[in-house]
């Protein structure tokens, strides 16, 4: 009997056990080897932040800086504009800055002013806490809350891949499921399904693989479903190995 034909024979617990491995195996990877990477990042940012802009002071709902103003920040991009102006008397006048700008931020002294797609939000800073934003608070944030935030992104990666990779398995067993039908091989859609789930461990350990390495490969998602399609056709073709593919109007062949 083919490995296919035994795996389409497993207990849908066994199934469910290997599935659950796969799941815990993407979130670890993607937690534990991914969050580093971003944790440097948001570090690094915060760090610099008093070499890009100025120090910001939010006293009773109302904002202030030292600097010139107003003061515009280079996004590095003409259709996006982030502009801070607290001085009196131009908080109506905030939104002129978005006006020829497809987004952007304003800061003036008592709202923040955002636009996005076209919509304009207005966000009033009454009910912000008194804070002083500068590279020693951000770092002193990203100490305090980075652990909280670790925890709730796990969640969200567990959620996340509990979706996406049921998902994937009901697709691509629709391979070996209409696979062996060409050949009026017995499958039925719950063994493919079967068949499926333990035919995802190759490509998300390569995919486990490359993450671990540093490896980076553009289009590298088209590896991942690129392997996964051949496992399961090589599934497919250890079930129909022997087995004359079946042609409409042709009579079945009868063993004598």
């Amino acid at each position: 009997m083919s490995k296919a034909r035994l795996i389409s024979r497993l207990s849908v617990w066994k199934i469910l056990l290997a599935f659950l491995g796969v799941v815990a195996l993407s979130s670890l990877t993607a937690v534990f080897l991914t969050a580093p990477k971003i944790e440097n990042t948001i570090l690094a940012i915060a760090a610099n932040y008093d070499s890009y802009l100025p120090e910001i002071r939010i006293r009773d709902g109302h904002a202030s800086v030292r600097e010139k103003q107003p003061y515009f920040i280079d996004t590095g991009d003409k259709e996006v504009a982030v502009v801070i102006d607290t001085r009196d008397g131009m908080q109506k006048q905030g939104v002129d800055y978005l006006k020829d700008v497809s987004a952007g931020a304003v800061l003036t002294k008592d709202t923040l002013i955002t636009k996005n797609q076209g919509q304009i939000r207005i966000i009033a800073l009454k009910e912000m806490p008194d804070i002083e934003i500068n590279s020693g608070t951000l770092l002193d944030l990203v100490d305090k809350y980075w652990p909280l935030a670790m925890r709730f992104a796990a969640i969200l990666v567990v959620l996340y891949f509990l979706f996406v990779k049921p998902f994937q398995i009901m697709m691509f067993a629709l391979i070996p499921y209409f696979g062996t039908r060409l050949y009026d091989v017995p499958l039925t859609y719950g063994e493919a399904l079967k068949i499926a789930a333990i035919g995802i461990i190759p490509p998300v350990l390569l995919d486990v693989v490359l993450i671990v390495m540093g490896v980076g490969i553009q289009g590298g998602f088209l590896i991942y479903f690129g392997l996964y399609a051949a496992v399961l056709v090589l599934a497919c073709a250890e079930l129909v190995k022997g087995v004359p593919r079946k042609i409409e109007g042709q009579p079945p062949i009868i063993n004598s």
